[in-house]
């Protein structure tokens, strides 16, 4: 995947909260492991890990 802009990845971000959010009980460990693989998938995740 492409690296995203701050403003991509703001709305990416959003979508997959919401994603979270709304999921069914049962499709709540999927989204989640789906929004993490996306965080790491970015460079600004390994910026903020060193931290």
């Amino acid at each position: 995947m492409r690296q995203l802009n701050i403003a991509e990845l703001e709305s990416k971000t959003h979508d997959y909260f919401l994603d979270v959010e709304y999921a069914q009980h049962n499709d709540v460990k999927t989204r989640l492991t789906q929004l993490m693989n996306f965080l790491i998938s970015q460079d600004i995740s390994r910026r903020v890990r060193k931290e």
